[in-house]
């Protein structure tokens, strides 16, 4: 129905209309879900159209990968060996957080490495391969969001010093990642 007809019917539904709308302003999407109840939440995140790229990572009922209070490394670099992410894997294990890797591309060994590592132990790190035409506004915005250093292939003239950004200190954090076939959802507050 559009938004006029049932506005001018149901006043208690053109109010949560409105509502929402004032709330996301401009620039924000809604997205309506069929329910029981009429409500809605609002957060603060960030829609991707790109997915999951093995089953492996699946956890729920939904098909879905949903990482809660994950790290986020957000990068322009193409990812060609799983060795970058050493340094990270024994805290990942111990403080029991994935990690969710977004850059434009993933080299095949990197990522058999992840998913075995997956499989292998409780550790999970999500590759999200995300094509950036060049173009980096996506990955800044999820690096801004995140609170994360975009380790920014521009700046960096060795393999080596790519390497050496791969720490925690670069890092984000989200509250909650869900991973779909074909589109990500990142959520940074409620």
């Amino acid at each position: 129905f559009p938004v006029t007809i049932v506005s001018t019917e149901y006043d208690w539904l053109a109010k949560i209309i409105t509502d929402v709308f004032t709330e996301v302003g401009g620039d924000g999407y809604v997205t309506v879900e069929e329910g029981v109840k009429t409500k809605y939440e609002t957060f603060n995140g960030l829609e991707i159209p790109v997915g999951y790229h093995s089953e492996y990572y699946i956890n729920n009922e939904n098909q879905e990968c949903v990482l809660d209070n994950a790290y986020v490394l957000v990068t322009n670099q193409k990812i060609e060996s799983p060795v970058v992410f050493t340094p990270l894997i024994e805290r990942l294990i111990e403080e029991k957080r994935g990690l969710v890797v977004v850059a434009p591309d993933f080299s095949r060994d990197a990522l058999a490495r992840l998913v075995s590592t997956k499989l292998q132990s409780d550790l999970t790190i999500v590759p999200l391969k995300l094509p950036t035409f060049d173009k980096n506004d996506v990955l800044i915005d999820l690096a801004t969001l995140s609170k994360a250093k975009f380790v920014d292939r521009g700046t960096l003239t060795k393999m080596e010093e790519f390497e050496g950004e791969i720490k925690f200190v670069n890092l984000g954090k989200v509250d909650r990642v869900v991973i779909g076939e074909s589109m990500t959802y990142i959520v940074t507050g409620k």
